[in-house]
């Protein structure tokens, strides 16, 4: 007998904490075009139904190293461990501006300011492939900018472990159950 299940239902969750790491380790990037920012924030999903939906959440902490510089922030998926990717849910923009999934510009005090961020968007699935996540940045002037952690290493600093999630939402999946009689 056909059961049907409720479109939004949680199918599957795939976690990366630290990149499975017990040492939180800072990363620096400085780059005026998009480049992978961690590779242990790589996450990997193979989705069970070509009709869901993945919801996505990159949640880090970003240093602007006190520029007026903005960040741009985008996800790339890949299926084949990034020797190519794609931008995940590119839209066309206005004028020459760079498509993101976020952005800072960060410009408060000093070298140490910082900000958790969180991306969090949904992409259709279309296939049952595997397929890999992961967050790339790109700095307008070139600036180096911090993650996980801020440029002074002291205790009144902190660093923070980043975290991601890809969630897979089933969309009006059936689910064929057998009653066997005695």
């Amino acid at each position: 007998m056909p059961v049907h299940s409720e479109s939004g239902n949680i199918v599957q969750t795939i976690w990366n904490y630290n990149g499975g790491s017990s040492l939180i380790t800072g990363i620096t990037k400085q780059s005026n075009s998009f480049v992978e920012v961690d590779t242990a924030m790589r996450i990997e999903i193979t989705p069970k139904f070509s009709d869901s939906r993945l919801l996505i959440s990159y949640n880090f902490l970003f240093g602007g190293n006190n520029s007026s510089a903005i960040t741009t922030f985008r996800i790339h998926s890949s299926t084949d461990n990034f020797s190519s990717n794609s931008v995940v849910g590119s839209l066309n923009t206005e004028g020459a501006r760079n498509f993101g999934h976020a952005s800072h510009r960060l410009v408060d005090q000093d070298v140490n300011d910082r900000h958790t961020t969180q991306l969090l968007f949904t992409t259709p699935a279309s296939n049952t492939s595997a397929r890999k996540y992961s967050l790339f940045a790109l700095n307008e002037s070139n600036v180096l900018n911090y993650y996980h952690r801020t440029a002074t290493n002291n205790a009144g600093c902190s660093a923070t472990p980043p975290t991601v999630y890809v969630m897979e939402i089933g969309q009006w999946v059936f689910i064929m159950l057998k009653r066997y009689l005695l």
